[in-house]
């Protein structure tokens, strides 16, 4: 910014010329009063590296023009994919798979990426840790405290990465099939305001597969409850139906269950005949306020591989005392 002085008795009216194609001038005139100042904000938007040597003048009315001196370099965030493929093969439909996608940025600029899963239902992007991100109220700016993956607000699958020079951000593709069929795109990642780089363009690939256990819900919400005497839980049920040709044997993986979350599930394993269906008992007594989650992976047949098995997700969101702590 620059600040226009005035000592002489009387206002000053001062007006820019019209400054280059990138550079924004606000305020472009105004009035400065006797002994005042009045401050100039100047922007610089670039789509390409460049360099910017130019003058600003602002003419003085019954005066001297000021002109003041603009250099500014433009560098073009290098961001690359450390990934070379995101294939997550066939998953069963209703369960849910996750790929490591890492970006890199080896430049000293930072840089604001945007991923568009709108049109791709199916796929999510979640932090390292496998959490949702929080909503962010925008996309301008690339440093601060923010956190590093947030959704674009007013969106739903419309993901802002903030990567900071040299450096990188791990974060998780989901894909989540709804439907038998194969789908392959291009991942819809770009730098705010440029179109994609080829270093950066990767290919998408997954296949929604007939699932061969059904559940009649994968995501259990229970919804805001009351912490009271475990001896009355809040209860909920669930049914697993046998969709295959042949019998199966399914067992929760209940090591995946959160220490004292306060979730209780009855039975665990089974084995069901071509047509059989079951009903899971699922039992809530929360001890303390906060929300939980859960997501226990559901086997078949004993096969424990990554790739394709159904999950059942459960939460408790924040829950309050009946009586004080």
């Amino acid at each position: 910014s620059t600040t226009p002085p005035h000592t002489k008795q009387e206002e000053a009216t001062f007006q820019f010329e019209e400054p280059p194609t990138g550079v924004t001038i606000r305020p472009q005139k105004g009035c400065v009063r006797v002994g005042g100042s009045c401050e100039v904000v100047v922007e610089v938007l670039c789509t390409k590296s460049q360099q910017i040597e130019t003058s600003l003048v602002a003419a003085i009315r019954y005066g001297r023009p000021i002109k003041v001196a603009l250099r500014a370099e433009a560098v073009v965030p290098d961001v690359t994919i450390l990934e070379d493929e995101i294939d997550f093969g066939g998953v069963v439909v209703g369960a849910t798979s996750t790929l490591p996608l890492t970006l890199r940025n080896q430049s000293s600029v930072p840089a604001a990426m945007l991923i568009d899963l709108s049109k791709h239902p199916a796929f999510y992007l979640s932090t390292a840790e496998g959490e949702d991100p929080p909503c962010d109220d925008g996309v301008e700016g690339a440093e601060g405290d923010e956190a590093p993956i947030q959704i674009v607000s007013g969106t739903t699958r419309v993901y802002c990465i903030r990567v900071k020079g040299s450096s990188e951000v791990p974060a998780m593709l989901g894909f989540s099939p709804s439907e038998i069929a194969e789908m392959a795109f291009e991942l819809p990642l770009a730098i705010a305001g440029l179109d994609i780089k080829p270093n950066m363009r990767r290919a998408v690939a997954g296949e929604g597969l007939k699932a061969r256990l059904q559940c009649s819900e994968t995501v259990v919400r229970l919804g805001e409850k009351l912490i009271r005497n475990p001896k009355f839980p809040y209860t909920h049920s669930i049914t697993v139906s046998n969709a295959d040709n042949a019998a199966i044997k399914w067992e929760l993986d209940m090591a995946a269950l959160p220490p004292a979350c306060g979730f209780l599930l009855a039975p665990i394993s089974g084995d069901l005949a071509v047509g059989q269906s079951c009903t899971i008992n699922i039992q809530y007594a929360p001890t303390e306020k906060g929300s939980v989650y859960a997501s226990l992976p559901l086997h078949i047949n004993g096969s424990k591989r990554r790739n394709g098995r159904p999950y059942l997700q459960a939460d408790g969101p924040t829950c309050r005392r009946t009586t004080p702590p």
